[in-house]
């Protein structure tokens, strides 16, 4: 996630292969709870990737939990 930006996050990612199965995706916030003393949005992306993740799995991989 990006460092740096108290009340601002952008988080930038690639799933998969180049040259099979690519997947970009870009998560961003901004006017957010000041970052440093306050988790929750940096949790709140965790999740939100981790149900991107799931998805890209079950539906471009055929994996299932």
């Amino acid at each position: 996630m990006t460092g740096g930006l108290p009340t601002a996050t952008i988080n930038i990612g690639i799933m998969g292969m180049f040259n099979e199965f690519l997947f970009l995706y870009v998560i961003g916030g901004k006017d957010l709870p000041e970052r440093v003393h306050n988790i929750e949005v940096d949790e709140t992306i965790t999740t939100a990737l981790k149900y991107i993740y799931k998805a890209y799995s079950e539906s471009m991989l055929g994996v299932s939990d």
